[in-house]
């Protein structure tokens, strides 16, 4: 791999995401050095699990027209 590339610092968020959508972040992590983080206390939010029950559901939707030739945008449509 070649040499690591430093981060530069950010003045806001916005400049950072911009940075990060237009650069490859392979550039700037040595990914042979990297850890598994486990975090053991970590809580769901409220938000987490509304967005957790949205994918179940999604997954609940797609499990019917899957090998039917039914799009799951058609599905989702047909059902709200």
């Amino acid at each position: 791999m070649s040499k690591v590339k430093p981060i530069p610092k950010f003045s806001d968020y916005e400049e950072e995401a911009n940075f990060w959508d237009t650069h490859d972040t392979t550039d700037y992590f040595d990914m042979s050095k990297a850890v598994r983080a486990e975090f053991p206390n970590l809580k769901l939010s409220p938000k987490t699990k509304e967005d957790l029950a949205d994918i179940k559901a999604v997954k609940k939707l797609s499990k019917g027209p899957r090998g039917k030739g039914i799009r799951l945008e058609d599905v989702v449509l047909n059902n709200i």
